[in-house]
């Protein structure tokens, strides 16, 4: 059995594959995958609740036994505008590279701060040998003037 919806969005069956718009065609197929992504939920002992057109939601408990709602949204992209197609391959990859660069940029971050680090312990350590030396001149002077008297 076949469903289209109108322009005022009531749904009508039919059986005339011909007529139907793009609109419909996609309506259709968004209602299939809602369909099945709740029955899946359904089987697996979730209550899911279609909250809009193109959306579903469940009841779930966080990791401190508190109830919140997952809420799953579909949508069916067709493209930009000008009439290109929704390439989802490409947006896929700009992702990965995005990741990749968020990640390149998290360890360039950690190295800048390992060598910040680095910098200020040699840095302590270099004041911290110096005052050591001043230290020892200074006792080193006391036991001369010592030594004198």
């Amino acid at each position: 059995m076949l469903y289209c919806y109108c322009s005022k969005g009531t749904r009508k069956e039919t059986t005339n594959m011909a007529k139907l718009t793009k609109t419909q065609l996609t309506n259709m197929r968004r209602d299939e995958i809602l369909a099945q992504l709740a029955q899946f939920l359904t089987d697996e002992g979730e209550e899911v609740l279609r909250v809009s057109g193109n959306a579903i939601a469940f009841p779930t408990v966080d990791a401190e036994g508190n109830e919140i709602f997952a809420k799953l949204t579909l949508s069916i992209p067709r493209g930009d505008r000008s009439g290109e197609a929704y390439d989802a391959y490409g947006e896929a990859q700009q992702y990965q590279e995005h990741l990749e660069d968020v990640a390149a940029n998290k360890a360039r971050k950690e190295k800048e701060k390992q060598e910040a680090a680095k910098k200020r312990a040699e840095k302590a350590a270099a004041a911290k040998a110096k005052k050591e030396a001043e230290e020892a001149a200074r006792a080193a002077r006391r036991a001369e003037e010592n030594k004198g008297e």
